[in-house]
C-alpha cells in the first residue's frame, strides 16, 4: 500500500519551502543592491587639508558640506567628516567634510556710539572683534564712544565688516576735565620753575 501525505501537510511543507526560497532570494537581492562585498572603510581625514582631496582614497567622492571660521585653527583644515572614520560604506559613496574657512565671514557692525568704553569693549569681544588703539577727544559725552573705526575710516552700525577685524575707538572726554587737568599741570610746572625763596630769614 503506497503511503500518501495528507493534503494539509503537503500544503504546509510547500508553504515552508516557498518561505525559505523567498527569504534566500530576498537576502541575495539585498546583497546585490547594497553591494556589501564592495564595501570599504572610510579613511580618517580629520586634521588633513582640503587641498589634499585629490590624493584621498579614489573609491569615494568627497564634498565640502560647510566651513566655519576659527582664527585659532589653520584655514582649510578638516574638522569633521560624515560618515565617521572607519565606517564601512559602499564604494563610490560621498564623504561629506566640514572644514575651517580661509576667510572670515562678514558680520554686521554693532552700534558702539555713546556707550561707555567698558560696554563697547564687551560688545566687541562678543562679536569676535579685536581691540585696536583707543584715543580720547574733547566732546560733550565724557567717557563714551564718539567714533568707531577700522584703520582711520569710520565704520557705522549696520555696515558689513569681516569678523575678527580690529576696531579702533575714540572716547569722548569733557572739556572741563581737560581744562582742570591742564591747569593743574601748568600750576605744577610754574611752581617748579619759580626760584626758591625763604621769607623766614
Amino acid at each position: 500500500m503506497k503511503f500518501k501525505l495528507p493534503i494539509w501537510l503537503k500544503h504546509t511543507l510547500l508553504a515552508i519551502l516557498t518561505l525559505v526560497l523567498l527569504l534566500f532570494f530576498t537576502f541575495k537581492l539585498l546583497n546585490v543592491i547594497t553591494d556589501h562585498q564592495n564595501s570599504k572603510a572610510v579613511p580618517h581625514l580629520i586634521a588633513r587639508s582640503v587641498t589634499e582631496i585629490n590624493s584621498f582614497d579614489s573609491d569615494f567622492t568627497y564634498k565640502i558640506l560647510d566651513s566655519i571660521y576659527d582664527p585659532l585653527q589653520k584655514p582649510g583644515t578638516i574638522i569633521a567628516q560624515e560618515p565617521e572614520p572607519g565606517a564601512c560604506i559602499k564604494s563610490g559613496r560621498t564623504v561629506y567634510l566640514h572644514s575651517i574657512r580661509y576667510t572670515p565671514p562678514l558680520i554686521v557692525m554693532p552700534a558702539l556710539l555713546y556707550k561707555s568704553e567698558r560696554q563697547a569693549l564687551a560688545i566687541m569681544q562678543s562679536y569676535g572683534f579685536k581691540t585696536g588703539w583707543i584715543k580720547t577727544s574733547i566732546a560733550d559725552c565724557n567717557g563714551c564712544v564718539i567714533a568707531q573705526m577700522i584703520g582711520l575710516n569710520t565704520v557705522n552700525a549696520g555696515d558689513s565688516v569681516l569678523k575678527g577685524s580690529t576696531i579702533n575707538l575714540m572716547i569722548g572726554i569733557d572739556s572741563t576735565a581737560v581744562f582742570v587737568q591742564d591747569s593743574i599741570g601748568l600750576d605744577s610746572i610754574n611752581a617748579l620753575s619759580e626760584p626758591f625763596t625763604n621769607d623766614a630769614f
